[in-house]
């Protein structure tokens, strides 16, 4: 009887975890994300994303209603801007990324060669969402 139980558990299991739940992406899969969010935010291509994945730590330290009246604030004067002059977004690349709670960094280069560019960024885990810490 035991060992039907384990190994129906067992099987509940490998259910579950095919199945999704419980899962999701990792902290450095989001991260990467929100990189590549914000290339394509600047560039103009989904303009709308770039408050969502941008954030000063003066807002990041905020309560959650100042956050939300910021952000309100900061999409209504994106979508009134022009992003037809944008640049052309960019392949970055994301590499290092180190994790400790709400809090990470990782190394950014975009462009090849010559024209290659890097550096250290910021990020910081608000509202189970991962964003580019500003200043950084």
């Amino acid at each position: 009887m035991r060992r039907l139980f384990i190994l129906a558990a067992v099987a509940a299991s490998a259910l579950f975890a095919s199945c999704g739940v419980g899962g999701g992406k990792s902290d450095e899969e989001q991260i990467r994300q929100a990189v590549g969010d914000y290339t394509k935010a600047i560039s103009g291509k989904n303009p709308s994303k770039l408050c969502d994945v941008l954030i000063t730590r003066r807002l990041a330290d905020a309560s959650k209603d100042g956050r939300d009246k910021k952000l309100s604030s900061c999409r209504s004067r994106v979508k009134r801007r022009d992003f037809s002059k944008a640049p052309k977004a960019q392949k970055v690349t994301v590499k290092d990324v180190k994790v400790d709670g709400d809090k990470a960094t990782g190394k950014v280069s975009t462009g090849t060669g010559k024209k290659r560019q890097s550096g250290k960024i910021s990020f910081r885990k608000i509202d189970d969402s991962w964003r580019i810490l500003a200043g950084s």
